[in-house]
Order: C-alpha cells, then sequence, then structure tokens
C-alpha cells in the first residue's frame, strides 16, 4: 500500500509538471530606445530628403549614407561618404 501512496504522489507532481511546462511563458517585450546623435530630430532613410533651403526636419542619413546637395533646394541620402559630382549642363 505505501508504494502505491508514493508512485501516486510520484505521479501527481509528474502530472504538474507536465501541465506547467505545456503553458507558453510570458514575455514582455523590453522597450527599445535609440538615441539620435546631436542636432538630429530625425533619421532620414536611404534615398531620401535630408537637406535644402526650406527643409527643417535635420540631415542626418541612415548609417552608410550622408546628406549630399543635389540642387540648392534640395538634398538627400546617398550611399556613401563622398557626393559624387553632378554633371554640367551643357548647351547645344
Amino acid at each position: 500500500m505505501r508504494f502505491q501512496t508514493s508512485a501516486l504522489l510520484v505521479l501527481s507532481a509528474l502530472q504538474a509538471a507536465i501541465a506547467s511546462s505545456s503553458q507558453a511563458p510570458s514575455v514582455t517585450p523590453s522597450p527599445t530606445t535609440t538615441s539620435l546623435p546631436s542636432g538630429c530630430p530625425t533619421i532620414n532613410p536611404a534615398g531620401h530628403q535630408c537637406g535644402g533651403e526650406p527643409y527643417l526636419a535635420g540631415s542626418c542619413c541612415v548609417s552608410g549614407y550622408h546628406c549630399c546637395e543635389i540642387r540648392p533646394y534640395y538634398s538627400k541620402c546617398v550611399l556613401g561618404t563622398t557626393c559624387s559630382p553632378l554633371p554640367s549642363s551643357t548647351s547645344v
């Protein structure tokens, strides 16, 4: 009789362990904070406007890109660290 009682206790403990392990653990995502470089209210995506005469959002671009002046009123985020020279206009 003592063996049966012990076996039942072990069985009950195993069933409880299985039941608790089959429930998905609750995961609370931790908030992520991104610090922007000084003077950058926003980080502009690749190929997007990052400057120009009336543009006020800041001239910072995503990593690997930099703000390149295309014309006095428009700059955009381009790949690399230097701006390619614009083709000179030719008259015919």
